[in-house]
C-alpha cells in the first residue's frame, strides 16, 4: 500500500469536491450554502454492518462498527395487498433501488418464472422503470414501486433480492429467509 500513498494524496483534493456534489444537493433543495469540499482528515468511518457479517481485516482504530441501519418508510396511507392464496408461501421480490441493467427483461423473467405458480408474489420496482414499461404480472403478483419492508415481511415466507444491505437486514430482523444473487460488484 505504501506505493499509493503519493496517490491517495494526489487524488484527495479532487475526490473532496467530488465528494461535495451530493451533499451539494441536498443542502441546496433544503435552502442551505453549498460547501466547496469534504473533508476527507482522519474522520471516522461508520460501518453499518456487523463484524460477523461485514469482517474487515487490520481496520485502523477511525472505521467502527455501528450495527445494521434497518430503514422504516413513514407511510403516509396503509398498504392494502391482495388476499392471496393462504395455502402457498408469500415470497418478496425485490432489487432495492439499483435494479439489474435491463429492468424490463428481470420483471417479464420473474412473471414468466413464477406467474401462474403456486407462489404468493410481492415484487417492488424501487421506481426505477416506469410503469408504462412493467409487463402484465399474472394475477399471483402484486407489483409496486415501493412497499414499506416493515408492513410486508411479515407476512412473507421468503425474500429474493440483490443482496443490498437494507433489504438484508430488513429481512433478517423479521426472520425472513433470503435467496440472495448479488448482481452488482458493491454487492459481491
Amino acid at each position: 500500500i505504501e506505493p499509493l500513498i503519493p496517490l491517495l494524496f494526489k487524488l484527495r483534493p479532487w475526490a473532496a469536491k467530488k465528494i461535495a456534489k451530493p451533499f451539494n444537493q441536498v443542502l441546496v433543495k433544503y435552502g442551505k450554502p453549498p460547501i466547496s469540499h469534504v473533508n476527507l482528515g482522519n474522520a471516522l468511518t461508520f460501518v453499518a454492518d456487523i463484524p460477523t457479517f461485514g469482517p474487515l481485516v487490520n481496520q485502523p482504530d477511525t472505521i467502527l462498527y455501528v450495527g445494521p441501519l434497518i430503514w422504516k418508510a413513514e407511510e403516509t396511507e396503509p398498504i392494502e395487498i391482495p388476499d392471496f392464496n393462504p395455502d402457498f408461501p408469500t415470497v418478496y421480490i425485490t432489487w432495492g433501488s439499483t435494479g439489474p441493467d435491463n429492468l424490463a427483461k428481470f420483471y417479464q423473467e420473474c412473471a414468466e418464472l413464477l406467474g401462474n405458480e403456486k407462489y404468493n408474489v410481492l415484487l417492488t420496482t424501487g421506481g426505477q422503470l416506469p410503469k408504462d414499461k412493467w409487463p402484465a404480472f399474472p394475477k399471483n403478483f402484486f407489483a409496486q414501486e415501493y412497499l414499506p419492508g416493515h408492513a410486508i415481511l411479515p407476512k412473507c415466507d421468503a425474500v429474493v433480492c440483490h443482496s443490498g444491505n437494507g433489504t438484508l437486514y430488513q429481512a433478517f430482523s423479521f426472520g425472513v429467509p433470503v435467496i440472495s444473487i448479488p448482481d452488482r460488484k458493491s454487492v459481491v
